[in-house]
This record gives structure tokens, C-alpha cells and sequence, in this order.
């Protein structure tokens, strides 16, 4: 049960039911272009809507752009690493707090771990 992208056992580290319950079968990286505002895609018209202005989208996200905008004014270098929660459709109702207790968890101590040590355990 490897990360097949990065070598890491990330997703052994979380429960097999833990993986069925939000859809996960194997992690991966994923770079491009994130969108960030102030909309919550809940539904397929809106995310429609979204692929056809940005079809190159990997994502959508919230809070990244401010970050992104003080690190760009005070020349500071910037990068996001986003553990995706749901893929902003109608499926997108999933149980915010137990995703981020059971899932985010685990894949940012992997994460962070990778990034800070080059190995991951």
C-alpha cells in the first residue's frame, strides 16, 4: 500500500476503512493551477462553470491566495501544499472535521516529514 508517486508508505498509515470512507484508494501529487476565492463548490453546474473559464484547474481552494499575495508583495517565496477534502461536487457534503481528524492528519505528518527529513517512515 506504497505511494506509488512519492515511495512513501502515506496511505498505511491511515486505516483501510478510514481510506473507504473518503474514497481515497492511492494518494498522489498532483501540480497546476489552484483557484482560490471565496466560493464553496458544492455542486456540478458551479464547477462546470469553473473547468470551462479555467480548464487547466487541478484545484479549488480558499485560503491560499492571501498567503500567496503578502509572500508575493514582501518578495518571499511561496509554494501550497493542498490535501484535497472532497472534489466539489454534490459529493462534496463529506464530514469536514472527521476528514481533517482521520485524513489530513496523517497525510501532512507524512508530508511535512518528506519535506523536512527526505524520508518518510
Amino acid at each position: 500500500d506504497r505511494d506509488k508517486s512519492t515511495g512513501c508508505g502515506l496511505n498505511s498509515n491511515a486505516t483501510e476503512h478510514q481510506r473507504k470512507k473518503f474514497n481515497i484508494v492511492i494518494p498522489k501529487v498532483v501540480t497546476g493551477l489552484v483557484a482560490s476565492g471565496d466560493k464553496f463548490f458544492a455542486n456540478s453546474a458551479d464547477l462546470d462553470e469553473l473547468r470551462d473559464a479555467l480548464p487547466d484547474c487541478a484545484c479549488v481552494e480558499m485560503e491560499g491566495a492571501a498567503v500567496a499575495q503578502v509572500c508575493h508583495e514582501h518578495v518571499i517565496p511561496f509554494s501550497i501544499v493542498r490535501i484535497v477534502s472532497d472534489t466539489a461536487d454534490n459529493a462534496a457534503d463529506l464530514d469536514f472535521q472527521s476528514f481533517v481528524k482521520e485524513i489530513a492528519t496523517v497525510y501532512a505528518h507524512g508530508i511535512l516529514e518528506l519535506a523536512l527529513t527526505g524520508k518518510c517512515t
